[in-house]
């Protein structure tokens, strides 16, 4: 009899263990979990358009309160919705843009999803326009400190004022002029930024216009 007692009682104590031990891998799956949906089971795409938008789901075992987003060659903001969400439009700047979407629950635990959309040019070749871009070298910072390490320039256009599209990157600081071409017909805004050997950008400079006939 006394052999029976303490197997029962060995028993419940193991029985118990075990469930405990479910409840901990419960708790440890049950986090934010970000998929898209359009475009679906894809980690990079290509596309001439320059604007996407990306839809998708984010699941966990609490509420989820937030789903942002990023574009690494600039831009972010919040989707709408949460468990069913899409971002909007993105605006996508030719070649590369990888975008990382983030779900974050009420106890803010987050999981994250990236895609690389590659934008394709393909307007390059079709136009004849050009524009010769020139400038002055920069010699002081915005504190008006002198600068010693000036690594580059970028130089943004588009279509529309104030919104740059495209954007070339040189790495020569020795360069004051560059000529842009492949320019279909219409009018082209440009800017150009400084930047130095620490990848700090300055502020665009004054925006020059261009009609090509």
């Amino acid at each position: 009899m006394i052999k029976r007692t303490q197997c029962a009682k060995y028993l419940a104590i193991f029985t118990v263990a075990m469930s405990l031990y479910g409840c901990i891998l419960d708790d440890a799956v049950l986090g934010p979990v970000v998929s898209f949906t359009n475009p679906a089971n894809a980690t990079k795409i290509q596309t001439p358009d320059f604007l996407v938008n990306i839809v998708g789901t984010a699941t966990s075992g609490s509420n989820i309160v937030s789903v942002d987003w990023v574009n690494d060659r600039g831009g972010r903001g919040t989707a709408i919705g949460t468990e069913t969400w899409n971002t909007g439009n993105i605006l996508l700047d030719f070649g590369t843009n990888n975008i990382t979407v983030t779900a974050t629950d009420s106890v803010g635990l987050s999981d994250s999803k990236s895609i690389a959309i590659e934008r394709e040019n393909t307007s390059l070749g079709a136009g004849t326009g050009t524009a010769t871009l020139s400038w002055n070298p920069p010699t002081e910072r915005v504190d008006n400190s002198h600068l010693t390490d000036l690594a580059g320039y970028e130089i943004h256009y588009g279509r529309s004022s104030g919104s740059y599209t495209n954007h070339i990157e040189i790495s020569n600081p020795g360069l004051s002029a560059y000529v842009v071409d492949n320019l279909e017909t219409g009018t082209w805004y440009f800017s150009i930024s400084a930047l130095d050997s620490n990848n700090q950008l300055s502020d665009f400079s004054s925006e020059g216009q261009l009609n090509v006939l």
